[in-house]
């Protein structure tokens, strides 16, 4: 008489079989999920860069770069702009306005800029400086501009304030 000593071998033996397939998946699964994070973050970091690069600018850059925001901002709105900095610096004269700005649709409108990035918050001088620049452009060219801007980067704002109230606004709200 034979004694069948199976003992569960063969549903133990199923089991471990199973349980290798698992974990052989599991490790494939995971180095799959690990490659799309990698990829994942090259993106992220290549999305970052460009993005701070592009129209971030106006909320974290200071000095030229932020100017340079400011430049492009405008121009992507439609106006005609001139780095009045560039051309002063060039030729020795003292610093004016920052930027020159006109409007196609509108010959006679003009526009001095002044372009500032602060930690701590705008500073009150800075409108006499506008008002300084305003004299000086009056002076070079025999007439007020029609508008001035105070474009200050300060945490999350850009802000237009006019010298005399127009329907043009030009405020943006981050």
């Amino acid at each position: 008489m034979a004694i069948k000593a199976d003992l569960g071998h063969r549903e133990e033996v199923t089991v471990r079989a199973n349980l290798a397939l698992l974990r052989e998946e599991q490790a494939r699964v995971s180095a799959e999920l690990a490659q799309r994070e990698a990829e994942l973050i090259a993106a992220e970091t290549v999305a970052t860069a460009a993005a701070d690069a592009g129209p971030r600018r106006l909320l974290t850059a200071q000095g030229d770069e932020l100017v340079g925001a400011v430049i492009d901002a405008l121009t992507a709105l439609g106006f005609e702009v001139q780095n009045v900095d560039d051309d002063t610096d060039a030729s020795g004269t003292p610093k004016v306005e920052d930027l020159r700005l006109t409007d196609p649709d509108d010959p006679a409108w003009t526009n001095i800029t002044e372009v500032r990035g602060y930690k701590g918050g705008a500073q009150l001088g800075d409108f006499q400086r506008l008002a300084r620049f305003a004299n000086l452009y009056q002076v070079r060219t025999g007439k007020l501009p029609t508008s001035r801007w105070y474009i200050v980067n300060n945490s999350s704002t850009m802000i237009r304030i006019p010298a005399v109230p127009r329907l043009r606004e030009v405020t943006m709200t981050w």
